[in-house]
């Protein structure tokens, strides 16, 4: 069970040698992967004012992040990776912010600030308490209407001890469990993707669409469905690299 504790252990020690592109080498590079798997499903939330990105990392996707928005907030528990994050990108004329969070809250963020939250690829080594608590803050800092983009852990759909977790899931984490916790929380579930990654064809994980809901909207869960074919993407881009 992945804890705060242990992510934090885990990435402040991590060798961070390809700076996260070797997680977008099944697409070929990090672009494709933007371009080909996260775009499509956030184009509805952007353009937009203000992103809030949970774990950056070493700013694998703060450049396109960038380029879609007024302004950038990143929240790390990693010292280590904001540090090199406000030296590559915190000069740069947008002035992006970056600060060390809890895995819990956004320090420093002000009420109703924000227009999208983003993570990915990050939130999936999480628990279900973590991110009860990001839900929390996610209702806090998002302008009514504004969206939260989240890629999380599903494993917690399987018997304990049934899927082997290599990929270093959250145990506690459904896609269905998520979602109550989002209502709980006063957001809205636009849709949920449950995925295979690459651990031989099991739904480990979920890509949540989330909003949070002007005066008068009502609560609801969304469409929740199923992507066997996800595999499909990587192929597509690494042909696409081929031919760069």
């Amino acid at each position: 069970m992945p804890s705060v504790d242990e992510n934090l252990k885990v990435w402040d020690s991590y060798p961070w040698s390809d700076r996260g592109e070797e997680w977008s080498q099944p697409w070929g590079n990090a672009a494709l992967q933007w371009a080909i798997t996260i775009y499509p499903r956030i184009m509805r939330a952007i353009p937009t004012d203000t992103i809030l990105e949970i774990a950056p990392g070493f700013g694998r996707w703060v450049p396109f992040l960038l380029a879609y928005s007024r302004s950038y907030i990143g929240i790390d528990i990693s010292p280590r990776c904001i540090s090199y994050c406000q030296d590559v990108y915190g000069r740069l004329r947008q002035r992006p912010r970056f600060s060390v969070g809890d895995g819990t809250s956004f320090p420093g963020v002000e009420n109703s600030n924000v227009s999208f939250v983003f993570s990915f690829d990050s939130l999936v080594h999480v628990e279900l308490d973590c991110l009860s608590a990001y839900m929390k803050e996610i209702n806090r800092v998002l302008r009514p209407g504004g969206y939260a983009f989240l890629h999380h852990s599903n494993l917690g759909a399987y018997e304990v001890g049934s899927v082997d977790n290599q990929g270093w899931r959250g145990v506690t984490v459904s896609a269905e469990r998520f979602a109550h916790e989002c209502v709980d929380a006063g957001l809205r579930v636009v849709t949920q993707e449950k995925t295979p990654w690459v651990f031989g064809g099991i739904l480990t994980d979920c890509f949540s669409l989330l909003q949070k809901p002007g005066r008068g909207e009502k609560l609801d869960f969304g469409r929740l469905f199923v992507n066997e074919d996800f595999h499909l993407e990587f192929k597509i881009a690494a042909k696409m690299a081929e031919r760069a």
